[in-house]
């Protein structure tokens, strides 16, 4: 509906030729196109206002124009990989933006024009980092200067960086100095940002309580947006419907009095028959757009009830991870403690040291389930060559536990296979689950890891020279059944071949498209 009146207000501009006003205009609908993620749109709106602020010399408006187009620019790019190259067009606006005394224009708008920049510069190439702090730091200092609470956006981003250079020290700083002010100007985006970068440092310092605690803050601020925006999203169909409906009640008498008209001019006047036939036609043009119209917006609807269903299977399993890899666990420990505890009162030490010993296991067990479901979500472990390099270090580690000798093979370079997170993650738990099966029940003395690039494909293979066992007799056992679940859901090609003696194969091949 803000699209349908902002396109009024520029016909209604362009046709009194209020040059001053329909500049406002025609950035409003460039906006509202932006928040509708049409950023193509939104790109010519803004560049028609451009051009008329410059033909009529309004600097303020010109400079309000610039950052218009940067920002949609901005987000153009980071929507889409294959339009990198709108990074440098973007600088290019923001530096003859911030070129000008704009702060004297519009402080917040000129603090946002440095963030701006500071985003191009990280996302425009990963290794000019330093770039991209000079201006989220000169961001932060406007913004500050001018005592506005958005300066935890860019405090935010700053955070973010430190994060990418490893500098856990001070991206902790400036994540928990954002989060005063996000929490102060409710800002529940940057706060589930911030707090999902913190559950992700903290477990690389191998602290899982604190990354489990801001595991359940960032969980707590997604539900939120979530709901938020499915509430905003019901009530602009609310709003869409109840248009629609009206719309159509007055369609409807409208052609009711058509109708009633040609009947009486009928009557009246046969000369007028031809005219009449074409106010038919016309009402009935009418009514198959609003057809065409409801029909494209179920489609529409359709798409949003399709993405919530995904955003909904999602946060489902996140929560189903935390509550049976982790739940669980806890559960054990605390009935562990208990006996160990009267044990110990029976003076039964041998028992309680090993209830103790179960505890102890069980904990590092836990810890390497939350670290793994912290893995997956971090948006870093994206590329499969990081997927690689982690099992192969799960593998290096159990196998030196039993002395089996390791040989890991991989030949390609991954770097440029970027994975979505649910592929990724049901590679590595059907790797992982192989690897400790061949481990802990086959008996070998070599485990055989192959993982290969072939055109489009991944071919993995992992074996062992163990003592195998019948496949047709264990078709559900030694997590063979969620080895193949996780396939199906991959849509990969699975093949398991084993024999008593002969050892056991497992290959599989997917897809990475």
């Amino acid at each position: 509906s803000a699209i349908y009146y902002h396109l009024e207000a520029v016909t209604i501009g362009q046709a009194f030729k209020d040059t001053v006003n329909l500049i406002d205009y025609l950035n409003n609908l460039a906006l509202d196109y932006y928040r509708n993620r049409d950023y193509k749109q939104a790109l010519d709106n803004h560049k028609q206002s451009l051009s008329l602020a410059q033909l009529s010399k309004l600097g303020n408006k010109i400079y309000r124009s610039y950052h218009g187009i940067s920002s949609t620019l901005i987000d153009s790019a980071g929507a889409d990989t294959s339009l990198n190259f709108l990074y440098d067009e973007a600088l290019q606006y923001l530096q003859i933006f911030l070129a000008e005394e704009n702060e004297k224009i519009d402080a917040e708008l000129y603090a946002d024009a440095y963030n701006n920049a500071g985003l191009a510069y990280q996302y425009r190439s990963k290794t000019d980092l330093d770039s991209a702090m000079f201006y989220f730091k000169k961001s932060e200092i406007f913004y500050k200067k001018n005592e506005l609470l958005e300066a935890c956006v860019p405090i935010s981003n700053i955070g973010l960086l430190y994060m990418l250079k490893n500098d856990n020290k001070n991206a902790i700083q400036y994540l928990k100095e954002s989060n005063l002010l996000a929490l102060e100007e409710d800002n529940k985006k940057i706060l589930r940002i911030n707090y999902q970068n913190l559950a992700i440092i903290y477990d690389e310092l191998g602290d899982p309580k604190k990354a489990y605690d801001y595991l359940n803050q960032f969980i707590l601020y997604d539900d939120s947006i979530f709901a938020e925006e499915k509430s905003r999203a019901i009530a602009e169909l609310q709003t869409k419907y109840e248009t629609e409906k009206k719309e159509k009640i007055i369609a409807q008498k409208e052609k009711e009095n058509t109708l009633q008209e040609i009947e009486n001019t009928l009557q009246e006047r046969r000369i007028e028959r031809k005219e009449l036939t074409n106010r038919i036609t016309i009402g009935s043009s009418v009514l198959s757009l609003i057809i065409i119209g409801l029909l494209f917006s179920r489609r529409q609807l359709r798409k949003k009830l399709e993405y919530e269903k995904r955003i909904t299977t999602e946060r489902s399993r996140i929560s189903s991870d935390l509550h049976d890899e982790i739940g669980s666990t806890l559960s054990s420990i605390s009935m562990y403690s208990d006996f160990a505890k009267q044990q110990m009162e029976s003076n039964k030490q041998e028992e309680a040291m090993s209830l103790l010993d179960d505890i102890s296991n069980n904990s590092r067990e836990m810890m390497d389930d939350m670290s793994d479901i912290i893995w997956t979500i971090n948006p870093r472990n994206d590329s499969f060559e990081n997927v690689i390099t982690r099992i192969e270090n799960y593998a290096h580690k159990i196998s030196e536990t039993k002395n089996i000798q390791l040989h890991f093979n991989t030949s390609e370079n991954f770097d440029n296979i970027i994975m979505q997170m649910e592929k990724r993650r049901n590679i590595y738990l059907i790797l992982k689950e192989s690897i400790n099966n061949a481990v802990k029940y086959s008996g070998c003395a070599n485990l055989y890891l192959s993982i290969k690039k072939n055109s489009n494909l991944i071919d993995i293979e992992i074996k062992d020279d163990g003592k195998g066992f019948n496949i047709n007799k264990e078709q559900d056992g030694n997590g063979i059944r969620n080895i193949r679940s996780r396939a199906e859901a991959m849509h990969a090609q699975l093949k398991i071949d084993s024999e008593p003696g002969a050892g056991t194969s497992i290959h599989l091949q997917l897809n990475f498209t």
